[in-house]
């Protein structure tokens, strides 16, 4: 607070203008994006089911 109040930080900001005029910045992004962490357990679990699935349904039309 007190930085933030101090009457010296209102007035124009000389460096930070030229230091803006260097900077470079690059948006970066991954090339494999989990947003969320429980994302990739629950497809995990979906491939999962799918498999054992698959598998059952197989044991199903062999029986026959």
């Amino acid at each position: 607070m007190e930085i933030s109040s101090n009457p010296d930080i209102l007035g124009p900001h000389d460096f930070k203008l030229a230091a803006l005029d260097k900077t470079i910045a690059y948006p970066m992004e991954t090339d494999l994006y989990l947003g969320d962490p429980r994302l990739l357990p629950g497809l995990i679990l979906l491939a999962m089911t799918a498999l054992i699935d698959a598998w059952m349904m197989s044991r199903k039309q062999v029986n026959r």
